[in-house]
Parts: C-alpha cells; structure tokens; sequence
C-alpha cells in the first residue's frame, strides 16, 4: 500500500548447481520454521482478489540480519514461484518490508530491505509474511495448510487430494499407505507421534469417512494403538471431531438403560460391535461408551 523504496542491497553466493525445486516443500517448512524460531502459531489470512496468504506473528520481534542469514536463501528460492516477501514496523510505526529473489542467471540470490523513508534498519516488529500464489485452488489448499501448521508439533498431516504427490515427494512420509500424508518437519519429542498432528477438521473427515461406509482407514490403527498403550495425548480430540462428524451427518445418539442407540438422519437403527476388528468402529464405541474391554 505504500510506495517503498531499497534502504539496503546485498547479493548472497549459492552453489552454481542449485535450482529452484520442491517450493511447496520449502515455503511449508520456512512459515514452520518461522513459527519455532518466534516459539508462535501465526495466524493466517486469505485475499483471493490479491492471490495472496498472508501469515502474521503478532508482537514478535526480529534482527533483520539474523532473520537474512535464517530464511533469507530460502524465501528467495521460494520466490522463484512463489513471490514471497515479509511486512513489518520499523522505528516509529514506518512501515518496511524485506524482499528476496533468486538470480538464476547469476546464481545469486539478491535481498533487499524496502521502507518509504529509505533508511536502514535493524529490527521489525509484527512480523507478517506474503505469500502470491496464483492458483485458487492451491491458493485455498495453502491457506488450510499453513493454518494446520502447529510449532509445537514436529509433522504436519497433509490432504493428498489437494496437493500433487510430486509437491512433498522430497520430504519423509510415516506411511504411504494413510489417508493423510503425515511429514516429518522436525525430530519429534519423546512419546509424540505422526498421528497427533491431526487436526480436529482433519479428524471429524476421517470419522465421516467411517461412518458413511463403515471402512477405517489405516490412521485410526494408529490412534487405537495409541490409545491401548495409553500414550495418546487426547481422546477429546477425537470425541470432538467425532461430535462434529455426528451433527454434519445428523446422527443421532440416544442412552437408556446403561447401553446405547445409534440413529440416522432417516431414522434407521446403526449397529456396532466391540469385537470388531475395524479400529475406527472400537474408538468410536471406546468414546461414546467406555468399557475396560480393550485395556
């Protein structure tokens, strides 16, 4: 919205061989990145008509060459895409931005600190990072991302509907054979597991999937066993989604008499049984009426 001009310049060498590659890969490990060194979940913003994210840390503070020699080499090989650049307030609530570019043909990558006065600067506060992605599609597929990105959490749980296989290729899956992708992006604590990093928008979509054709997907192995081992880190996280799941598909639950009904929207009685071996039918059941028969 303003009119900034360069208050500083410099070129960075890279390797002459490197090419701009897996920049879905690297903008989701920069914001995560980000997030961790800032100890901060950003919130994130949607501007179709400008074809832009935008992912805001509120309050934090940053030496701007520090945050250079962090994420100056990456978000220039991100911007080779995906044009990425990082808003902030300098000094007396001037706005500045830091911008970052690869130079193909010089094998360089150039960075630029902006502001209207055009004075140098050495720190920023409210950190707010542009992201320009063209496509609507990856542009809303992004923005769900980047929101379920959690600093605290070492995966990330990735729709494989909405992004291309190729887009993460580069990075290390749990399972191939899951219904989300779970990537690594840090060495994960102790006792944590891929599993954890599941949404709660996430998880009521694998409870859906469940109780519309009564298949379970590998994830809930996972969770089931997480949860006989008592090492899952919360069970109301499943029995919110599953609450959520509930309603969207407006089934019904009704107790009497120390035992329970299911009811569909048209009505109709649904069965289960503890002594399934379908992992998703023992959760379900586990939370609607818990019983010492799995422990």
């Amino acid at each position: 919205m303003h009119n900034k001009v360069i208050a500083y310049k410099e070129q960075v060498n890279v390797l002459k061989d490197i090419k701009p590659n897996f920049e879905e890969s690297l903008l989701m490990v920069y914001i995560y990145m980000l997030g961790c060194e800032l100890s901060m979940n950003p919130k994130v913003y949607k501007i179709e008509k400008e074809h832009s994210l935008w992912v805001y840390y509120e309050k934090a503070c940053y030496v701007v060459e520090s945050f250079f020699d962090e994420f100056g080499i990456s978000a220039g090989l991100i911007s080779n895409k995906y044009p990425l650049s990082v808003y902030g307030i300098i000094n007396d609530n001037e706005s500045a931005s830091l911008v970052s570019y690869y130079d193909l043909s010089d094998s360089k990558v150039v960075l630029m600190k902006k502001n209207v006065s055009g004075k140098d600067f050495n720190e920023m506060t409210d950190i707010c990072v542009k992201i320009e992605i063209n496509d609507l599609f990856l542009l809303d597929s992004f923005y769900e991302l980047l929101n379920d990105l959690d600093y605290r959490k070492s995966y990330i749980a990735v729709d494989r509907a909405k992004f291309s296989e190729y887009m993460f290729n580069n990075m290390d899956e749990e399972d191939k054979n899951t219904f989300y992708k779970y990537i690594k992006l840090d060495d994960p604590y102790e006792h944590e597991s891929f599993i954890d990093s599941l949404s709660i928008e996430q998880r009521k979509e694998l409870w859906i999937f469940f109780l519309k054709d009564k298949l379970s997907p590998i994830d809930f192995d996972y969770a089931f066993e997480r949860y006989k081992d008592d090492t899952m880190y919360s069970l109301f996280e499943w029995e919110l989604a599953l609450r959520l799941a509930l309603s969207d598909m407006d089934i019904s639950i009704k107790y009497d008499d120390n035992n329970f009904k299911v009811i569909d929207k048209n009505n109709k009685r649904l069965y289960f049984d503890y002594s399934s071996e379908n992992n998703a039918e023992k959760l379900f059941l586990k939370i609607l009426f818990p019983v010492n028969t799995f422990k």
